[in-house]
């Protein structure tokens, strides 16, 4: 398969000989090098279906990218449209390839008291993670927070375009190297709305890191506002220094202490966070209070969290750096 690439008013050519680096629902990523950009990957989607539904939202994000706030901050955003040699129909974009050596952030989502990141994850590949971000020391913890600073304001300048909420925010969806490199990936999904009208819906959500409002604006086809990212990425940030989803390892008292609460969520859509309104129904487990990491945090970084998970007006992205560099400095 062969395909053109229009980009800088330059045409390349590709041919499609190698295999994909990585294959989803929607298509497969391959790898290639443009001299304006270096490595950077296509994507091709599976059918021409989905390309002529996605063709609309790919050219507007490519003639409207953001900005990154910093040179270890990269979009892996569509750069350029890809189009069949033969038939001149879309079929994909070029975007950036996220920085060397990265991987996603479950490397710091998943904690074991008993275990180093090291003996958690020992491969090679991760040895540069290995004794520089564990939970018990402050080393450790400050660590984390610049990755997160890192992150969150990455987030804000997709925001300040005001085109533009992410929606699917988890660890998964976030490429990181070991120094604080951060990319953010499948950017494609995002929501894109202009004055407050929707012109492309998000395509993708996570419903342990998505909110009861944001549900309901997407039921009604309306616009999801940027607070519905806040509720991901405090998400993340309490995850991330806590080794715990904070509507996980909790134990729910009546009359939610049914099975319709047991998933993530079920739990976010009821408001189930245990230093919420509702906290009266959810008690802490002694015996493996994971939780309790979140007490050695400081009083306005607890303030975000409840704001985050249980006030109508959540922190904006600013709010959350902010507060997060007040907190790497108390470490």
């Amino acid at each position: 398969m062969y395909i053109k690439i229009s980009i800088a008013n330059r045409v390349y050519r590709a041919h499609l000989v190698s295999k994909p680096m990585a294959t989803g629902g929607e298509g497969s990523i391959y790898p290639l090098s443009l001299p304006e950009y270096g490595d950077c990957a296509l994507k091709i989607y599976r059918t021409r279906e989905k390309a002529r539904e996605k063709r609309d939202k790919i050219m507007y994000m490519i003639e409207n990218p953001p900005v990154s706030p910093h040179p270890n901050i990269r979009f892996c955003w569509p750069l350029a449209a890809a189009t069949e040699e033969k038939s001149g129909e879309f079929c994909g974009f070029v975007m950036l390839r996220a920085f060397p050596a990265s991987r996603d952030l479950t490397i710091l989502e998943f904690y074991s008291p008993r275990k180093t990141i090291a003996e958690l994850f020992p491969d090679d590949e991760d040895r540069g993670w290995h004794n520089r971000f564990e939970l018990n020391t402050n080393i450790g913890i400050r660590n984390r927070l610049k990755m997160l600073y890192n992150w969150v304001a990455a987030v804000e300048a997709i925001h300040k375009t005001g085109r533009f909420v992410l929606v699917d925010i988890k660890p998964e969806n976030i490429l990181v190297t070991s120094d604080g490199k951060i990319s953010m990936i499948d950017m494609d999904s995002c929501q894109v709305a202009e004055k407050g009208a929707l012109m492309f819906a998000c395509n993708a959500l996570t419903p342990g890191y998505f909110p009861a409002d944001a549900q309901c604006a997407r039921e009604q086809r309306r616009p999801i506002d940027q607070s519905c990212d806040s509720f991901a990425i405090g998400c993340c940030i309490y995850s991330i220094l806590t080794g715990t989803h904070p509507y996980n390892n909790t134990r729910l008292l009546p009359p939610y202490d049914t099975t319709e609460y047991t998933t993530l969520g079920a739990r976010v859509r009821a408001g189930l966070y245990h230093g919420g309104d509702k906290g009266r129904f959810i008690e802490r487990i002694p015996s493996f209070d994971l939780h309790a990491n979140a007490d050695r945090l400081s009083p306005n970084l607890k303030m975000l969290f409840r704001h985050a998970f249980s006030a109508p007006v959540r922190p904006s992205m600013a709010q959350w750096r902010t507060v997060l560099k007040e907190e790497i400095n108390r470490f």
